[in-house]
């Protein structure tokens, strides 16, 4: 590790913050290029891991693959509950940092990581009660009975990732709020690497759906913990020790704050695993569910490179808005219109000619893909962009109750739509799922936000 190199990143923030040589503006911009630069780094690894385990996963495990990829969902069903961490700190340190106020950043540590804690603990209880005692029809259906044998044990392990995700959330927030993205971006492409080696050996020798979900699910949930160890030691010693400046009413504003992000996170469990997950209890067999659990790894793997660009864009936003620069804001906005909706015209395009040569070469052991499913993989990772920009955006600048509401619209909308669509295959009714119910998000996040810069021009063009 290059600890000059940290020396000199920790450098040039605090001039960005003391208004020195460098503008804000160009603090801004070097810290996203480093950060895109990362993230392209961790996204080719990213894109590696599910695109060598999950054709091998289909092949090797034969029918527990579906078995596999609602377990999958319902960890990303738990691990999405987000109670004490997320853009609440992230938009506090960034406002702390850029005031240069240590105390605050201890205190915002300290409560966080407590707060964390509390939460991830109460959850991880409830899971391991789940495991216990629910039947397994219970939880993924009637139909995935016969692989309860597994299930049940991977719901155990669930408890465990969801701690995990707890921990190493307190550092990778923190490191969000200083612009240091990138340093979250490499230390994950290094769990997605290591998974990526391991994971194949696993699949291969054992055919085991437990085991190949320990090493998908939990390498790179245990890998970032390496992220806290830098930020008290290398990078921020002045953290060190930070439980001195706990606060309670610090970590229940914390609380509060993320529980929004939960409220908002709502939409995206109910339009994204909750399918996943309801399709086992309406099908009479697994394979629906299986391929909506694989729509939903397409999505995320494909989007990871917008949400990656998005966590280097996003902190820039909240310094932007802080030091009311709503001129970088408009423009940073208007040119990511631009680019999502030329990719968007493209996407659908390519995808509907090339999808399924590729994807049914990749998958063909386990079920066929149409020219129509891509079609639908396509217009979900459009409405997903738009959505994800939208909401970003609130959040950035501290909308977290507008953020929720669209959140909870998002949910519904998903709601009422996914029994009509579960009339088709599950590939299309993900996707029905995801069109409507981002859409739906989109439109009432940024209506809000277009509000807001609005009263902020407002106030910045009144005398005072």
């Amino acid at each position: 590790m290059n600890l000059d190199n940290d020396s000199e990143e920790i450098a040039e923030l605090n001039l960005a913050e003391s208004n020195s040589t460098e503008s804000d503006d160009d603090i801004r911009k070097s810290r996203i290029k480093l950060s895109i630069f990362a993230s392209i780094v961790s996204k080719i690894f990213g894109v590696f891991l599910p695109l060598v385990t999950l054709p091998l996963a289909a092949y090797h495990l034969g029918k527990s693959y579906d078995a596999f990829m609602v377990l999958v969902n319902l960890g990303g069903l738990f691990t999405a509950i987000n109670l004490g961490i997320g853009p609440a700190v992230v938009y506090k340190i960034a406002k702390y940092a850029t005031s240069k106020d240590e105390d605050k950043e201890r205190m915002l540590l300290a409560s966080s990581f407590v707060s964390a804690m509390s939460s991830s603990l109460i959850v991880a209880s409830i899971v391991i009660l789940i495991g216990c005692f629910a039947p397994i029809e219970l939880i993924f259906g009637k139909s995935f009975t016969p692989f309860e044998y597994v299930l049940r044990p991977g719901v155990f392990f669930l408890a465990f990732i969801v701690i995990m995700y707890a921990l190493q959330g307190t550092a990778v927030n923190m490191y969000t709020g200083y612009m240091e993205v990138h340093k979250i971006r490499f230390t994950m492409a290094a769990g997605y690497l290591l998974s990526a080696v391991l994971a194949p050996l696993v699949i291969i020798t054992t055919k085991s759906m437990f085991w190949t979900f320990v090493v998908i699910m939990g390498i790179p949930a245990v890998l970032p913990l390496t992220l806290i160890y830098r930020l008290l030691k290398v990078d921020r010693p002045y953290l060190n020790q930070s439980w001195k400046w706990f606060s309670k009413p610090e970590a229940l504003s914390i609380f509060k704050g993320n529980m929004l992000q939960s409220v908002s996170d709502f939409g995206l469990m109910a339009s994204r695993q909750l399918p996943v997950v309801a399709i086992g209890f309406i099908g009479i067999s697994t394979l629906g569910a299986g391929q909506a659990g694989t729509f939903i790894v397409w999505i995320q793997t494909i989007i990871t490179v917008f949400y990656m660009v998005l966590g280097a864009i996003t902190p820039a936003i909240s310094h932007a808005f802080q030091s009311k620069d709503w001129k970088w804001i408009d423009t940073t906005n208007r040119k990511l219109w631009y680019g999502i909706a030329l990719s968007g015209i493209v996407g659908i395009f390519l995808a509907m000619l090339l999808g399924p040569l590729l994807l049914n070469k990749l998958y063909t052991a386990r079920f066929e893909v149409t020219s129509v499913d891509c079609l639908f993989l396509a217009l979900a990772l459009l409405s997903n962009i738009f959505m994800a920009w939208f909401a970003a955006l609130c959040t950035s600048i501290g909308m977290f109750r507008q953020n929720s509401m669209g959140g909870i619209i998002q949910g519904i909308v998903a709601l009422l739509v996914f029994y009509p669509a579960s009339q088709f295959n599950g590939f299309i009714t993900i996707g029905i799922c995801i069109v409507c119910a981002d859409s739906a998000r989109a439109i009432y996040t940024y209506l809000h936000f277009l509000k807001r810069r609005n009263l902020e021009m407002h106030d910045l063009a009144s005398p005072t």
